[in-house]
């Protein structure tokens, strides 16, 4: 599509609306691993966590950070 975008100019505007970069896409991995480390009663760690959402540590430093809120977040709310 990409070679022939000039001849879908509609189409290539959806997809550009409706499309999540790479960054946003890595977020809602974690959400949903963590989501599901819950349901199955493990515990929520960093190392599971990438390991589960298959990403790399080589991961953007933004998504390193969310994860480590995250991790943060459920600790502070188990620790009450």
């Amino acid at each position: 599509m990409e070679k022939k975008s000039e001849k879908l100019p509609e189409s290539m505007e959806f997809i550009s609306k409706v499309s999540e970069d790479l960054v946003a896409f890595q977020k809602r991995r974690v959400e949903f691993c963590i989501e599901k480390l819950k349901e199955e009663g493990e515990p929520i760690i960093e190392w599971k966590i990438y390991r589960k959402a298959g990403i790399r540590s080589d991961v953007s430093n933004e998504v390193k950070r969310f994860i480590s809120l995250k991790v943060t977040q459920y600790e502070s709310l188990n620790n009450k």
